[in-house]
């Protein structure tokens, strides 16, 4: 009996004083969730922007002041080399007449060609391509409808035309500069116009049609080009259709003196010889009569001038084309303002800070 009632005692008291450390645990965890849960309710507001600059404007208030614009002149720019070249006549009612000219010189293709006996030019013929792209193609003919790029001026038909005369140019440009002993390229300048005019040949070589010296335009129309060839005794016609392009006749009688028979004497042997001989071309620019006229942006670096060959027999007998000549454009170019005129009102200074006027930008810089 003493045992038996011995071993429940010693059972009852460490039943309790496990379920009396169970209820202190979870008194400390719900203690610590509660602590948690108003620690989170922290009332105390953050204001978002409360340090910016308010309404005040840095302390800023309106005014009105009178400002003050000038002209003036910022003089002749480097000119040579571009990738871009203006060609023609721009008209603003504010900035005033831009007239910009172009010369170049020119390489052969193919240098030191052998050219035969009897040999006369059946064509010259000299293409610069435009910007341009096609608005339209049509799908039973294939012709297509371009539209130009980078055209400046009036939009009329009858008010775009300007005299454009090709020369040959007489004015030799060195490719390096003797101010700098030759060491650095020889740079040329927008306002040389008159160098270039002084030293021209006497004879326009684009003395054909009228739409290709004194109506001169950009024209936009598709260029097409037929040849025939005789097979089997039969005709056939062939045509070629190409963008739109500078496409200038020029004079053969010009080219068979100055080019074709000019090979016999070595004038042909070498570009360097060449370029000397043969010192490029000059399209001067013009206005044509009343016409306000237009100006291209343009890419002469695609210049090409053929010459196509006729070979003639003692018979008399003329033969297809046999051969051609090829020129193109050589990277010393210029162009150069023929006429830049400013037709603003006020006063020009050449002092900004003493005077005022009615500013006036240099006319380029409309080009956009």
């Amino acid at each position: 009996m003493r045992i038996v009632i011995f071993i429940k005692k010693c059972f009852k008291p460490n039943f309790l004083l496990f379920n009396m450390r169970n209820n202190s645990i979870i008194k400390i965890f719900f203690l610590a969730i509660t602590v948690v849960f108003f620690t989170s309710c922290d009332k105390d507001f953050n204001t978002i922007g409360g340090d910016l600059i308010g309404d005040e404007h840095f302390g800023l208030v309106h005014d009105s002041i009178n400002v003050l614009s000038y002209n003036q002149n910022i003089g002749p720019v480097q000119s040579n080399n571009l990738p871009v070249n203006p060609l023609g006549i721009y008209e603003d009612e504010t900035f005033g007449t831009i007239e910009a000219s172009f010369v170049t010189q020119l390489v052969l293709a193919s240098v030191n060609p052998t050219i035969g006996n009897n040999v006369e030019i059946d064509s010259v013929t000299l293409s610069i391509p435009y910007f341009s792209h096609i608005e339209s193609t049509n799908a039973t003919t294939g012709n297509s409808t371009y539209v130009l790029d980078s055209i400046y001026g009036s939009a009329d038909e009858n008010k775009r035309a300007i005299k454009l005369s090709v020369y040959e140019n007489g004015y030799f440009m060195r490719d390096l500069d003797p101010v700098t002993g030759f060491l650095e390229s020889q740079k040329y300048y927008t306002n040389q116009g008159s160098d270039f005019d002084a030293l021209k040949g006497g004879v326009r070589l684009n003395d054909g049609v009228v739409a290709q010296n004194d109506a001169f335009f950009f024209d936009k129309s598709e260029i097409k080009n037929t040849t025939t060839t005789t097979t089997d005794g039969k005709e056939v016609k062939t045509t070629t259709k190409t963008a739109p392009a500078m496409h200038l006749a020029l004079n053969k009688t010009y080219f068979k003196t100055k080019i074709i028979d000019a090979a016999a004497s070595g004038k042909l042997i070498t570009n360097d010889v060449f370029k000397n001989y043969f010192r490029g071309l000059y399209f001067k620019v013009e206005k044509s009569g009343a016409s306000p006229g237009q100006l291209s942006m343009m890419n002469f670096k695609l210049l090409f001038i053929y010459l196509f060959i006729l070979f003639i027999y003692l018979n008399t007998a003329i033969l297809s084309v046999a051969d051609r000549i090829s020129f193109e454009c050589y990277t010393r170019f210029v162009f150069v303002f023929a006429s830049f005129s400013l037709s603003y009102s006020g006063v020009y200074s050449s002092d900004p800070i003493s005077k005022s006027g009615l500013l006036c930008l240099v006319c380029i810089s409309r080009l956009k």
